[in-house]
């Protein structure tokens, strides 16, 4: 009878290697074994993905990685009867939405997913073989690698480079978190601490928070900083912040435009003097914002204010007369507006005097002059203070420098002369200030031409005699004198023959 060690070596479906032992039944010690008997795998009938080479580890069914993972799928090749056989060559590739991924003609696969959010299979392909697919594969983010300073925490938003931001608004800011291969890891994720370099502002709420916002307080350029609270080696700096300023919520009056100068206080001035004054306008933080249109207005007794005072950022006041008062602003967008300290106005000082051909500061200075001998010219004494203001025609002493030209008829200082031209020359006129050297002002040349013809005067003799039908021995000649006795040249005088 023969014993059998194992039932299944009859079957013969498992790889293995055995023998044979029969023995008499009821007879001690007669036996028989047969050699070694080796049952080898059968064809190759299906591929099974597994997590280890050589059949080893386990069969891949559902699986989550992450995408720092990399994971090896290896192709074990089986019989009809499950015995391994070997790791066989397969094509491998991805299904569903499991990136796309291919390998041609290998036992092994390597997959480093780089997308998460996805899932889907691996497909071992063989070319004869029954083949397999791995179990659902979800592949979620990796751990955190970098960080995005966004204006929106979404995957792939705006990252805040080089911009700019009125004074009185204010920026929301977030720290998103991606990881090595620039997944999204999701909203609120990654808080920081937050700090700002160069700008004027604060940021709330305190560290460490995913969102902040920036509030900036005046006009200044830098950027926001955000390290993430978890990793301090991982970071974002934003681009360049460039706060101005916002809108205009009011006034201020000031000495120069373009918010220059100084503010308008107490101001003293003279009579005839100008003072220009300028509108800043200034938004709510206290920031320049710009040069503002609103209309001007006077308080008190100032005079000269310019006609053009309305809907403009400068304007001009020329007192006319001395008084105090103000200069204040209006106008209807709401402004808070601003008024001048007040302005004293006095009566200016002599300062220079200028010879002039009418009263009043009128006429025209006078320069180079031409006037003929019998005529004459009254002039004035024109007063004026340092910033060239007229002050009035005023009391000088009036005399001719150089050669004789004519006689002022006025003996004592006086704000007007007139000058009678009697010789002919060139000359000039002086007016000096009565009481003073320095006050002195002087005409430019002043040339006298001969007046017209009054008498002839023989320059040859005016007795000749001769016999008749000749020549006289020499010529006659005669001179042109005017009423002064001055030589009037170039004149055709009639000669005429008569009788003694």
């Amino acid at each position: 009878m023969r014993e059998v060690a194992d039932d299944n070596t009859r079957s013969g479906m498992a790889e293995r290697s055995f023998t044979i032992r029969a023995s008499k039944v009821g007879v001690s010690g007669v036996t028989g074994e047969s050699g070694l008997i080796t049952i080898n795998p059968a064809p190759l009938n299906y591929v099974q993905i597994r997590s280890e080479a050589a059949n080893g580890g386990s069969e891949v069914g559902t699986l989550v990685l992450t995408t720092d993972d990399r994971y090896t799928f290896y192709a074990a090749g089986y019989d009809i009867y499950g015995n391994y056989r070997n790791d066989v060559n397969v094509n491998w590739s991805t299904i569903g939405g499991l990136e796309t991924a291919t390998a041609t003609n290998i036992n092994k696969f390597i997959f480093n997913p780089s997308l998460a959010g996805v899932s889907g299979q691996i497909v071992a392909d063989h070319a004869t073989a029954t083949d397999d697919s791995t179990g659902l594969i979800t592949i979620s983010v990796g751990a955190l690698a970098q960080l995005r300073i966004q204006t929106q925490d979404v995957a792939d938003g705006i990252v805040l480079t080089d911009t700019s931001l009125a004074s009185d608004s204010v920026l929301t800011l977030f720290s998103v978190g991606y990881d090595a291969d620039g997944n999204y890891i999701g909203p609120g994720s990654t808080p920081a601490n937050w700090t700002i370099n160069g700008l004027n502002g604060t940021l709330s709420p305190a560290n460490p928070t995913d969102s902040v916002t920036f509030n900036p307080t005046g006009v200044s350029t830098g950027s926001i900083r955000a390290t993430a609270s978890a990793n301090s080696s991982i970071y974002d700096v934003s681009g360049s912040i460039s706060v101005t300023a916002g809108n205009i919520t009011s006034v201020v009056i000031r000495t120069e435009p373009n918010g220059s100068g100084s503010i308008v206080g107490n101001v003293n001035l003279n009579v005839g003097q100008t003072l220009t004054l300028y509108a800043a306008g200034y938004d709510g933080e206290g920031n320049f914002s710009g040069n503002a249109s609103v209309s001007w207005a006077t308080l008190g007794t100032l005079t000269g204010l310019s006609d053009d005072n309305t809907d403009t950022y400068f304007v001009t006041i020329t007192p006319t007369a001395p008084g105090s008062g103000s200069v204040y602003t209006t106008n209807s967008n709401g402004w808070v507006n601003d008024t001048t300290g007040t302005i004293s106005v006095s009566s200016g000082q002599l300062a220079r005097i200028e010879i002039r051909t009418a009263a009043g500061g009128g006429g025209s200075v006078l320069q180079d002059y031409t006037a003929q001998a019998g005529t004459s010219l009254a002039l004035f004494a024109a007063g004026y203070d340092i910033y060239n203001n007229y002050l009035g025609d005023i009391a000088v002493d009036w005399a001719v420098v150089g050669d004789a030209i004519g006689t002022f008829r006025g003996t004592d200082s006086a704000a007007t002369d007139t000058i009678d031209f009697t010789t002919v020359n060139s000359s000039s006129i002086r007016i000096s200030k009565a009481g003073t050297t320095t006050l002195t002002d002087y005409s430019g040349v002043i040339k006298v031409t001969a007046g017209d013809p009054a008498s002839l005067s023989y320059v040859s003799s005016s007795t000749f005699s001769g016999q008749a039908g000749s020549s006289l021995p020499d010529s006659l000649a005669i001179r042109v004198f005017d009423a002064y006795g001055n030589r009037v040249p170039n004149i055709t005088v009639t000669w005429q023959v008569t009788d003694p």
